[in-house]
């Protein structure tokens, strides 16, 4: 993908001097009050999140009746019209590059050139939102008001900024182009307010008639405003920015969770004509409010932010390393493993959007997660970490606070010898293997089950639907919101797509002489996760991030087992007795299909896996070890180094060499056709592009399933 050159190339020094010159005049001429802080409300807010972000979603859909100013107060399904404010008389103005780091080099506090990820697309934008999928520590954030010293307390600002962009008002002028920001302010309007931000950059002198105000070389002006309650640190993580553009109108709108309300300032796309085809760029995050100032959170502070586009299609954005303001905060860009360069997630869907962490509290590095289930049962977690778990019976692999769930099935497997040690936790234990999933999607539940009746059927496994038997046809089934079940390339492997951008990858073998399907299971765009034990939606289950200080994932709550124990008893204990039976599915949360007579109880095996031995399992005859050097010369086409491990460890204990497939083809792709990488933020010149990223939004109230048409 090419990726637009942003000319960020700009007269630094002219630009100090004019915001000097234009903030000093500004400060004889006006009357700024102290910093308000957010006001109480006596009206009763919502207690459902839930359903005023399903609200707040509908709104953000339902257009303005006209230009101007508006509000929309949860429930509320109509704008309600405002006397606009005076605009803003303050320049937010743009990046500037006076001691910018050499090319490859970049800085990773926000803002300000390098110091920020935005969403870049192919085509036109329509819409954009800004949206922070939480926001920790945090306990008090300042800044300059309109540039003035001392820090005060609550001051910051929303923005969502597009790119630089070609517009017929520069005429011929060379090098002339147009940026616009869609703003919130806590101090700009003598108060809160939203409003648009219009620049000419490079215009030269004199500017355009009309409203624009000389900033040499450039030009620019504030839209009308509209007052909005000023919000609080411990409002920001539930506020939004959205910013719309078509061939009429161009709106700013943000949320006020203090109130429950959408404020809304709209002004004429015809300003600068935005909407003509080169938009294709939105930069979302908390700067310093106005003047090239810098806001300050405590620490620690880690903010999860999230950009989600609109361009007509479900391409997923490329991250590009790049801001376009001079406004800035104190935090970093969160990197892998504490190394450059700084990591972003972009995925596709029904909502494209780019992910990324910003933090000032050392220990926190952020990955985009993909977690895989393989083999017997090699699990590896959200934030890369590689364990053995071979528990039996029913377990949460993966769970969310947004409703998401999938659980599989782990089933026994009699060995004649013991088998070798796991290098993660020194254990030699016997095996189990995946033989079923279940996923919550949306309001629906999706089974991938053996018979019911237990009797083997090497045609294939049996896919439900809300209980149902289902055929899935060529074209998939939809669920509505970018939620869908899709057949993959591999044969009888399934694809379930949730609405918030992860995806479940189910890919079973037949192994014959155990007559029975065992399955390997990713589960991608997990999302930004944070070796600290931050993240967005906070998953939990079998694969979640393991957190600083802990060997395992957290226990159902987020109780952390601690460091790993120094005896192999207590190891064994920790991984199957405190961890193991926690994440086990019971009667009332189970989502599995059961033939009569079973629940998950028919399954569950207290008992497994022996950590002395025997492996033995009733009825059934143990399967025959092959020697060490044998498996090593049959996995030796699986060319990723733990793969390869992997595939050596399940030839090694079963003899049986189809593990040695699902490996190779797991060392270089994932069953959708995507290999699971790990992606990472780019220079300037080197974007980003990864399938593996995290969530956007719930389910709708579309609760229909039907077949998709196509995919796109």
């Amino acid at each position: 993908m090419k990726i637009p050159t942003t000319t960020l190339g700009r007269f630094a020094s002219l630009r100090l001097n004019a915001v000097g010159s234009l903030l000093a005049g500004l400060l004889l001429s006006c009357s700024i009050s102290p910093i308000l802080l957010a006001q109480d409300s006596s009206q009763k807010l919502p207690t459902d999140a839930a359903q005023r972000e399903t609200w707040r979603k509908s709104m953000a859909r339902h257009p303005l009746p006209d230009k101007g100013c508006f509000h929309a107060s949860y429930p509320e399904t109509e704008w309600r019209e405002d006397a606009c404010a005076p605009a803003s008389p303050y320049p937010n103005p743009p990046a500037v590059l006076e001691g910018f780091p050499a090319m490859g080099e970049v800085s990773n506090t926000v803002g300000d050139v390098y110091g920020d990820f935005t969403a870049v697309t192919t085509h036109s934008l329509f819409s954009a939102e800004g949206s922070f999928m939480s926001v920790n520590g945090a306990a008090s954030v300042s800044g300059d008001v309109l540039g003035t010293p001392p820090p005060m307390s609550n001051v910051f600002m929303l923005q969502l900024n597009s790119n630089f962009f070609s517009t017929p008002v520069c005429g011929a002028i060379s090098g002339c182009l147009g940026w616009q920001q869609f703003l919130y302010s806590q101090t700009q309007c003598s108060g809160a307010c939203v409003f648009i931000e219009y620049w000419l950059l490079n215009y030269g002198s004199p500017c355009p008639a009309g409203p624009w105000i000389s900033y040499f070389p450039d030009c620019w002006f504030n839209g009308p405003a509209i007052a909005v309650p000023a919000q609080t640190v411990a409002d920001l993580a539930a506020m939004t920015l959205t910013a719309s553009a078509n061939s009429i109108t161009d709106t700013a709108t943000v949320y006020a969770p203090s109130t429950a309300t959408l404020y809304s300032a709209s002004g004429s796309d015809g300003i600068l004509d935005i909407s003509l085809g080169t938009w294709n760029t939105a930069e979302f995050n908390v700067f310093g409010d106005c003047c090239a100032t810098e806001t300050s959170f405590s620490a620690p502070t880690t903010i999860d932010v999230k950009t989600t586009i609109d361009d007509g299609t479900t391409n997923a954005p490329v991250c590009v390393n790049q801001s376009f303001t001079a406004e800035t905060n104190n935090l970093t860009l969160a990197n892998l493993l504490n190394s450059q360069p700084a990591v972003c997630c972009p995925y596709g869907g029904a909502t494209p959007a780019i992910e990324f962490m910003e933090t000032n509290s050392s220990g926190h590095t952020a990955m985009c997660g993909a977690t895989q289930l393989w083999g017997d049962v090699h699990l590896v977690t959200a934030n890369s970490t590689r364990y053995n778990f071979q528990g039996a019976g029913e377990f949460v692999s993966l769970e969310d606070s947004d409703g998401m769930e999938v659980q599989t099935r782990q089933t026994p497997v009699a060995t004649s010898s013991f088998p070798i040690l796991d290098s993660y936790d020194g254990l030699a234990s016997c095996v189990a293997i995946n033989t079923a999933v279940a996923a919550r999607v949306g309001k629906h539940r999706v089974t991938y089950e053996p018979n019911l009746d237990g009797s083997p059927d090497p045609g294939g496994l049996s896919l439900r639907i809300d209980g149902a038997l289902t055929t899935l046809p060529a074209t998939g089934i939809s669920f509505g919101a970018g939620a869908d079940v899709i057949n993959t390339s591999a044969p009888g492997g399934i694809e379930v797509d949730f609405s918030d951008g992860r995806s479940l990858l189910v890919t079973p073998a037949w192994w014959p002489a155990e007559s029975l399907w065992y399955l390997d299971v990713n589960i991608n765009n997990v999302g930004v996760e944070d070796s600290a034990g931050s993240t967005g939606a906070f998953p939990a289950g079998l694969v979640a991030p393991i957190a600083a200080g802990s060997w395992l994932p957290a226990l159902p709550g987020g109780a952390s087992v601690g460091p790993m124990p120094g005896t192999a008893p207590a190891v064994y204990n920790t991984l199957y007795n405190t961890f193991g039976n926690a994440w086990r599915v019971t009667n009332a949360s189970t989502l599995f299909d059961y033939g009569p007579g079973q629940s998950t109880a028919t399954f569950t095996n207290l008992s497994w896996p022996q950590l002395q031995g025997p492996c033995n399992v009733s009825n059934e005859t143990p399967v025959t070890p092959i020697s060490a050097t044998a498996a090593i010369e049959d996995c030796k086409a699986v060319t990723d180094p733990t793969m390869n491990a992997d595939c050596v460890f399940d030839v090694q204990v079963t003899g049986f060499t189809g593990f040695v497939a699902a490996d190779e083809e797991g060392s270089g792709t994932t069953q959708g056709g995507t290999k699971p990488t790990q992606p990472v933020g780019a220079s300037p010149t080197q974007p980003v592009s990864a399938s593996n990223t995290l969530r956007s939004t719930g389910m709708t109230s579309n609760d229909h399933v039907t077949p998709l048409l196509g995919r796109k």
